[in-house]
């Protein structure tokens, strides 16, 4: 017979100044004459390999001679639409370790999986196909496994030890694409393990409604092998605990809603977190990673024991009620994340702090009403909030970004502890019912503002003043009901007396002045002056110490009950040079 390799590596020379193929990915192929495939060669990085069933969309049909020649693949997996490999298709594949031959293989050429020193098993779906030669499986020392219902099998097959594989498995499945699909589950319950493969090929799919419903299943093992977990697939059971393996990529809408699950960790390898995937269920914390770049609508939702969640850095968006309805107390919010959808966190009433990361542009419509935050701060990178975004909220003040041009509507209702707002002057409309029975004593308005929806400041029993600085807005209806606030204007501001008459609230001309006659000046080593108004009105008086570059202090707060007040500093004398001025409070 002379040295097998060399005669195999001078057939492989000829053999590769042979006619030209085509080349797909890791794949060099040949279109047959009946429009199939024959793969030529492969270029890929080794490991455990799968051959396609399709290129194209044209069936592959063979393995051709030398194709994977000396390559570092470690497992293979040749699909069933293959009828045959070719002559040394896998030869002196060192790192080779375990193979599965599809049903369909008719014949396997000579030499074909020779000097693979490490092959342990090879797996056979079908029946025995037919060898060019006593030397397919040359200078190895594998076992053969076929399955039952295949024919023509003995005790040898190749020269190798042959044996059936018969391991029953409580499940029903699928076959596509030289993958298994669990379909349903035929056990007693209890602890269940998913194995990696069945009929030699990898379990990648646990189906839509697989294990729906089975109360018997305490807790479940999955394989290492998945990838995908579809809706419903464990909804409704009794699981406690679950591990998901990393590989998975997609978990599906209610997959474990409903669940008495504990804690659940999200691998990196997840991207889509589906509608109502955890929806009703057991989890009191949360940990997604990184890869999770969607979490679906209500997909934690009502998870009433949810204390606890981490949001990866890869999420863009918080679905509508993705978190309604839990026991979260703080979140912090990556700056991923670009959008917050209506309901995301309602009745999360523990939920007293919230973190929004600086790239969120739009805050859904009741996306953190009746939660118990006390303090927030919007970032600037927000454009757009919702309707009733933070109502019936434990919020005792709010920052509202310059980069918003209207407060929607309702968007503070019911925020009882809410005593002060500041309202930059981006702002031009002020929507239906935004402060509606907040509690906050004073307001101001700057001139930017030109409407006040209806019912915008009504039910505020303890608003006493409110300070306009530009012209009157135009109003909706009932504004200020069951509210009786005082209306402080600028001089040479217009539209007043047509605001009271359609309010009925006082408006009063805001217009003190700094007295520079009696009084003004350095007395009792204190400087101060006169401040004097037409009218009873509040004022505040502030200083600062460069015009340049003016950063205004408050100093004092007070009330011209008579018209007039005299204020003096006791501090001046810390200061090189100082400024008043007076505004309002």
């Amino acid at each position: 017979m002379g040295n097998p390799r060399y005669n195999l590596f001078t057939v492989l020379l000829l053999l590769l100044l042979g006619g030209a193929a085509t080349v797909r990915a890791q794949y060099t192929y040949a279109t047959n004459a009946d429009s199939t495939i024959t793969i030529t060669s492969y270029d890929g990085v080794g490991g455990a390999v799968t051959i396609p069933d399709e290129i194209n969309n044209l069936s592959v049909v063979g393995i051709g001679n030398w194709a994977l020649y000396s390559t570092g693949v470690s497992t293979v997996i040749v699909p069933d639409s293959v009828t045959n490999i070719g002559d040394g298709a896998f030869f002196d594949c060192e790192f080779l370790t375990n193979v599965v031959i599809g049903e369909g293989v008719a014949s396997i050429g000579d030499w074909a999986f020779a000097f693979c020193s490490r092959l342990t098993t090879v797996n056979f779906r079908g029946g025995s196909p037919i060898l060019g030669s006593t030397n397919v499986f040359y200078d190895d020392s594998a076992t053969v496994d076929y399955l039952p219902g295949t024919t023509n099998w003995g005790p040898t097959f190749g020269g190798l030890p042959a044996s059936l594989w018969n391991v029953p498995v409580p499940f029903t499945y699928t076959t596509s694409s030289s993958t298994i699909t669990i379909t349903g589950y035929t056990g007693t319950g209890g602890a269940v393990t998913v194995p990696n493969t069945i009929n030699f090929l990898p379990v990648t799919i646990i189906g839509s409604g697989a294990f729906q419903r089975d109360a018997g299943i305490s807790n479940i093992t999955l394989p290492e092998t998945l990838v995908d977990i579809e809706a419903a697939a464990f909804a409704a059971t009794s699981l406690s605990s679950v591990t998901i393996p990393d590989g998975v990529t997609n978990i599906g809408g209610t997959a474990f809603g409903w669940c008495p699950l504990n804690a659940i960790s999200i691998p990196d390898s997840v991207t889509t977190i589906g509608d109502d995937a955890f929806y009703e269920s057991g989890v009191t914390n949360a940990v997604l990673g990184n890869g999770v770049i969607s979490i679906g609508e209500q997909a934690f939702a009502f998870c009433a024991n949810l204390s606890s969640v981490t949001i990866g850095s890869n999420v863009t968006s918080i679905s509508i009620g993705a978190f309604s309805g839990t026991d979260l107390s703080s979140v912090t919010i990556p700056n991923s994340v670009t959008n917050i959808e209506d309901t995301a966190f309602i009745n999360c009433y523990s939920l007293t702090n919230v973190t929004i990361g600086s790239n969120v542009t739009s805050i859904g419509g009741s996306a953190f009403a009746y939660t118990g935050l006390l303090t927030l701060t919007i970032p600037k990178s927000v454009t757009n909030v919702g309707t009733f975004a933070f109502s019936g909220t434990d919020l005792a003040n709010v920052t509202i970004p310059s980069t918003l041009t209207n407060i929607s509507d309702y968007m503070f209702e019911w925020c009882g502890n809410m005593t002060q707002v500041t309202i930059p002057d981006s702002i031009v409309s002020i929507g239906d019912g935004v402060f509606l029975s907040t509690g906050l004593t004073i307001v101001t308005i700057p001139s930017s503002v030109t409407n006040i929806g209806g019912y915008a400041f009504s039910q505020c029993g303890n608003l006493r003043s409110i300070f306009f600085g530009g012209n009157a807005p135009r109003l909706g209806a009932f504004e200020f009901f069951d509210s009786n606030p005082t209306v402080y204007y600028l001089p040479g501001t217009t539209g007043w007396d047509a605001f009271s008459s359609n309010s009925g609230v006082q408006v009063v001309l805001w217009n003190p002045t700094i007295q520079t006659g009696v009084g003004f000046g350095v007395q009792g080593n204190q400087f101060g002056f006169n401040i004097t108004s037409a009218t009873k009105i509040p004022i505040a008086v502030e200083a600062c110490n460069d015009l340049s570059n003016p950063v205004w202090m408050l100093l004092q707060t007070t009330v011209l009950t008579n018209g007039s007040y005299y204020f003096s500093d006791p501090s001046w004398t810390n200061f090189p040079i100082r400024f008043y001025s007076l505004g309002f409070p």
